[in-house]
């Protein structure tokens, strides 16, 4: 199912949850299916400043309603509210819209497309709405340029609605985001690591954290041993193809020092290390790639993560993303990788784990 096709799903159960829409509620969703925010933000403080305020006039009786709410095209309602029953910080949730926001998306053709599709639901009776009465709409909307949609104010008497529309993908790691603003509460700085099966997003997971939070990311990947130290007696241990006493001294014992500090980054390419990176602890530090779990490295974490896909969706990616390589992750890597998550217990020490194929693949649900 792609995020295009399931707008007519979003739309009938919106209606159905929210009895209380109107027309312009409707051409609001699809607007905003379409368009995401619907244009830039380029003001951090600003934004930040109406979404405190915002939270701050929530009424204690409004409603609390769903944590996010998916409404197609890899996009989410995130509501506000999240701000008062979590540890979610205010300014991540502004990072997530502001990051969204000025990614433009969406054209006019394309709304005009999406809003055929909402006429034909109303002409079939899927839902309760006047064809004709959602056409004309359509037809005033056009006159001006489709300008952004606001709610009714019937549906904001009923609702109270407030939120952001956000990337779903903020939205499927919402529990890490909030268990790493949480820790940042109490903590100076916080360590966090991101392990699992190849191919399952484990990179992409942490370029996302530091596109939110500017934290430095820190690749076990780039501590792969050298040819020297292949020997057989390493490769039999579980994990032992890491260079851990290399990744422990130059990387995580400085992290937990404070201190700034220097490491060069093994080429798999030449099968040298690289030219020294300069670095410094942040408020937040994210180690990412598989083994950085290993038992050698000790209760180093405050954050522990852990992704995992279904075998088929793994090899899938993995021809997708390099054939080459293929018949060697297959054969050589995935079954190292596995020994090691075996003999170590590696995903049942993780507190957070995310199935990415499953994360992928949107219902419409809500989330509480």
């Amino acid at each position: 199912m792609t995020n295009e096709s399931n707008l007519s799903g979003v739309i009938i159960q919106q209606c159905a949850k929210y009895p209380a829409m109107q027309v312009q509620d409707l051409l609001k969703l699809v607007y905003q299916n379409e368009f995401g925010c619907g244009h830039m933000v380029t003001d951090t403080a600003h934004s930040l400043e109406m979404i405190t305020n915002e939270v701050r006039k929530l009424s204690a009786d409004a409603p609390v309603g769903d944590v996010f709410e998916y409404i197609g095209n890899n996009l989410c309602r995130l509501n506000l509210r999240v701000l008062q029953q979590t540890t979610l910080a205010p300014e991540t949730l502004n990072s997530f819209f502001m990051l969204t926001a000025n990614k433009p998306m969406g054209s006019h053709h394309g709304f005009e497309a999406k809003a055929a599709e909402l006429i034909t639901l109303c002409e079939n009776g899927a839902i309760p709405f006047d064809a004709n009465e959602v056409t004309q709409a359509l037809a005033e909307s056009r006159i001006s340029g489709h300008p952004p949609q606001r709610h009714s104010e019937e549906y904001r008497t009923a609702y109270k609605p407030a939120y952001r529309v956000v990337n779903k993908t903020f939205c499927d790691f919402i529990e890490l985001f909030c268990k790493i603003d949480g820790a940042l509460r109490t903590k100076e700085c916080v360590t966090a690591s991101v392990e699992g099966n190849c191919a399952a997003g484990k990179s992409t997971l942490a370029a996302l954290l530091q596109e939110v939070y500017s934290c430095n990311v820190f690749r076990a990947d780039d501590f792969f041993l050298q040819p020297h130290q292949r020997t057989p007696e390493r490769f039999s241990e579980p994990g032992g193809n890491l260079d851990r006493e290399r990744f422990a001294a130059d990387i995580l014992q400085p992290l937990q020092l404070g201190q700034p500090f220097n490491y060069r980054p093994y080429n798999c390419r030449t099968q040298e290390l690289d030219k020294a990176v300069a670095a410094e602890p942040k408020r937040l530090n994210v180690v990412e790639g598989v083994y950085c779990l290993h038992p050698y490295f000790g209760d180093t974490y405050d954050i522990k993560v852990f992704m995992e896909l279904d075998e088929s969706e793994q090899h899938r990616r993995l021809m997708e993303r390099n054939p080459n390589m293929y018949d060697r992750f297959v054969n050589e890597w995935i079954p190292l990788e596995n020994k090691y998550f075996e003999a170590f217990q590696i995903p049942q020490k993780c507190e957070m784990r995310f199935n990415t194929g499953e994360l992928s693949n949107p219902k419409g649900e809500s989330h509480r």
